[in-house]
């Protein structure tokens, strides 16, 4: 899949941070792309950003469709896998990166329902949506790329517990689905560490895989994160917070959304395109 023109990608969580990103890239390279988010004005701009993109880039056959709603709810699953392929022809790529994150994740402070929302939008439906398009992936040996996180393989703070906890199942369950059954599929998992957005033009907005303060499952920047981390230690250290976070990068700094754009495009090249690769891309 190293030439990306004429596929069909759906991108979750994509109305800013590193969906957005994600999509913008894919339409850049000629791709058609349905973006999947939970504000419709937000939602509304990316696909803006795409056509602008994919004008600039010299790409006129392109489509772009945007479906609101929570991902994590069957309804909003299947409409964007049927709207994505009644409209494209087929799925080619599907980008999962929408994740919640925020106040509760904590192992003192997590509640049952907090646990069970978390399991439920960084997991669960992560698994269904996979389900549903897997028929449209076996017919077109296409590519799914899981956005995980750095902190799911290497402990980061305490605030971010549970999360961590569904991002390293997350890693597990495409390995093991990469393994075994559906080797006309690449599976490949590509692990962010914390982003400071502010080069970015939504650097107001919070909504990426990696991490959203708040239940808004709009995967977004991972600047989330180092914000309630901020909240969890005592002044001194809330100043210090992003050169702190910067340190705990494996590159030393905080990278943005717009950097990790062409993450999938890259993934698709570790991963062999369809049938796989003989190793697990990992992170």
């Amino acid at each position: 899949m190293s030439d990306l023109k004429g596929k069909a990608v759906i991108v979750t969580g994509a109305s800013s941070g590193i969906g957005e990103a994600c999509a913008i890239h894919f339409a850049s390279k000629g791709c058609s792309v349905t973006l999947n988010g939970r504000d419709s004005e937000r939602l509304q701009a990316a696909v803006e950003k795409c056509k602008a993109a994919a004008t600039k880039s010299g790409h006129t056959q392109t489509n772009f469709i945007g479906v609101r709603g929570d991902i994590s709810e069957p309804g909003v699953q299947a409409a964007a896998v049927e709207q994505t392929a009644q409209e494209f022809g087929k799925i080619d790529v599907l980008v999962a990166n929408h994740a919640t994150v925020g106040p509760g994740d904590s192992f003192d402070q997590v509640t049952e329902e907090r646990f069970d929302t978390t399991v439920n939008v960084n997991l669960k439906s992560m698994l269904f949506l996979i389900k549903r398009a897997l028929p449209h992936l076996e017919h077109t040996k296409g590519c799914v790329v899981c956005v995980s996180s750095l902190g799911s393989v290497v402990p980061t703070n305490g605030g971010i517990f549970v999360y961590s906890i569904t991002k390293a199942a997350l890693n597990f369950m495409c390995h093991y689905t990469y393994s075994t059954d559906y080797l006309a599929i690449a599976f490949a998992v590509s692990a962010a560490g914390a982003f400071d957005d502010d080069d970015d033009d939504d650097d107001d907005d919070d909504d990426d895989d990696d991490d959203d303060d708040d239940d808004d499952n709009d995967d977004d920047d991972a600047k989330p994160v180092v914000e309630h981390s901020r909240q969890l230690h005592a002044p001194y250290f809330r100043e210090n917070a992003y050169f702190s976070q910067s340190r705990r990068q494996p590159r030393g700094r905080l990278g943005s959304a717009v950097h990790r754009g062409d993450a999938p495009d890259r993934t698709n090249q570790w991963a062999g395109g369809a049938g796989g690769s003989d190793s697990f891309p990992g992170q």
